[in-house]
């Protein structure tokens, strides 16, 4: 399956570069996995990578190393059940207000302690299908619910778990198995690839430093439509 599709920029896209630092304690490898939505996407719900680039802003001892790749983590493309995979889940819920038949797929679910927000993809016996997003939930807290952008009144729950989902590596992209020094890159593969809304850019850095973190800058340009 083409999970993404090599185009020319469209001329009616916004040009958008933005950025984030990735830090790496010694000896440990580092996972960042940025949401392609939000902002990143335009009125239409379209993103357009077309680049990016990484600066190590402290030095890179030898053997560390970086690798980019598209994932999906939100079964955005369908393709879980065929491998047996989960998505992100909130087990174990037990209802103070309303039942789990009352929460309608689409319904944001909104953690009372971590303030995490995520849409809800399915449901089950006593459990929700979430999306996985950049804040986490916290066992044991309390949830609330909304719908079209308001609160639904007398629905909330407390959840036993947050359990992580499964991933699935749509594209790797980069795969720099030795940096050093304070190397930068510049992936400029001319055209741009149409991202679909729902994946996630994965970034992943070991820092084979013994004592040192590693601090890295990554940026993507994208065409936002």
């Amino acid at each position: 399956m083409q999970a993404v599709q090599v185009l020319n920029l469209p001329d009616l896209s916004t040009d958008y570069v933005r950025s984030w630092q990735v830090t790496a304690a010694a000896q440990v490898t580092e996972i960042l996995d940025i949401y392609i939505g939000d902002d990143l996407v335009g009125p239409t719900g379209k993103c357009y990578l077309a680049g990016g680039e990484y600066r190590c802003r402290t030095s890179a001892f030898e053997g560390s190393a970086l690798n980019f790749s598209m994932i999906d983590r939100n079964d955005i493309l369908g393709l879980f059940s065929t491998y047996g995979l989960n998505v992100t889940k909130l087990s174990g819920l037990i209802f103070n207000n309303g039942v789990i038949a009352d929460v309608v797929v689409g319904d944001i679910a909104i953690g009372g302690t971590s303030g995490a927000r995520s849409g809800v993809l399915s449901k089950g016996a006593d459990f929700l299908g979430i999306q996985f997003h950049e804040a986490t939930f916290q066992d044991g807290e309390n949830i609330t619910f909304e719908r079209a952008g308001s609160p639904v009144a007398s629905l909330d729950c407390d959840c036993t778990t947050w359990d992580e989902g499964d991933v699935i590596v749509v594209q790797e992209s980069l795969k720099d198995e030795w940096i050093e020094g304070y190397d930068i890159r510049e992936i400029q593969p001319g055209g741009s690839k149409e991202v679909p809304e729902g994946l996630y850019f994965r970034v992943k850095v070991y820092n084979n430093h013994v004592t040192d973190d590693l601090r890295v800058k990554v940026s993507l340009t994208v065409g936002r439509l």
